[in-house]
């Protein structure tokens, strides 16, 4: 519905979930549509895996901007700009493509450490920010507030780091840390390896308690239709392209993950499900 509404009203500018754009690059018939009156697709949410933004950028062929905000900053703190949607395969710009952008206009942004200081390039923290897009606070809820806006700052519970140059590259929520053997280990990171797998559709990971480690890893995995494959493959796959203390210890096969209507995954019910071991495999 969404190509044919492009097509025949000869949409110019769209604005796309993650989510969503990736269910298009997945239809059989979108290469069927005719899309050249587009001129730019800004797209926001989870951060899509590499193959899959460059699929995009040869798809859609016009201008990209990936967004990256929250609903406390109006859903505005950083962009990446079209420039850096390129193709080349140089290591700078691969390296961008993998980034969330650079902090918009008005915007400052940081990364701290757990006493709130600024700390080197490179190095991981969470992300806060300050503007005029930043919210005055929660409706009659002022200890959340307080929780959140720090002498100005927004704290958005997101954990990155920022190089030389100003990109910002998400990691994982500050809460959803996994502590391997008291090393932080970030979901969205394993995720993002295992999503580049030719056979995985959809993938989340969690943490389940070790009594050795006292957290691992476990990744759960939908597979693309008529696509095989078995925990050892994938095993073998991530003990290739990560470091040994994140690659997942278990991995459960599911038929699609729950997702709300903006396409996002439910990963508190899917976590819940695992728990109980109530997964539909």
């Amino acid at each position: 519905t969404v190509l044919r509404t492009i097509e025949r009203s000869r949409i110019t500018h769209v604005l796309f979930t993650s989510a969503m754009m990736a269910q298009i690059l997945d239809l059989p018939s979108a290469d069927r549509f005719n899309l050249a009156t587009l001129r730019k697709i800004i797209y926001r949410g989870n951060s899509l895996p590499l193959n899959l933004v460059k699929r995009a950028i040869r798809f859609f062929g016009c201008g990209m901007v990936q967004s990256y905000g929250l609903v406390e900053s109006s859903g505005v703190l950083t962009f990446l700009h079209p420039e850096d949607h390129s193709l080349d395969e140089s290591a700078p710009y691969m390296r961008r493509l993998m980034s969330a952008g650079k902090e918009a206009i008005g915007v400052e942004i940081r990364v701290v450490d757990e006493q709130g200081s600024e700390i080197p390039c490179g190095q991981v923290g969470e992300v806060v920010a300050r503007g005029k897009n930043i919210f005055a606070g929660y409706y009659r809820d002022p200890e959340s507030t307080a929780e959140v806006l720090r002498s100005g700052w927004l704290h958005t519970g997101d954990m990155a780091s920022i190089d030389e140059e100003g990109y910002l590259y998400l990691l994982d929520r500050k809460y959803d840390t996994i502590t391997v053997g008291g090393i932080p280990v970030y979901p969205a990171e394993i995720e993002k390896i295992i999503a580049e797998h030719f056979a995985v559709a959809e993938v989340a990971v969690f943490p389940r308690p070790d009594r050795a480690l006292g957290e691992i890893p476990v990744a759960v995995v939908a597979l693309k239709k008529g696509e095989k494959g078995d925990a050892d493959s994938l095993l073998g796959y991530c003990r290739r392209n990560m470091a040994p203390f994140k690659v997942p210890r278990a991995f459960e096969f599911v038929p699609s993950l729950p997702k709300n209507s903006a396409g996002k995954v439910l990963k508190a019910k899917l976590k819940e499900k695992l728990v109980r071991g109530k997964l539909t495999r």
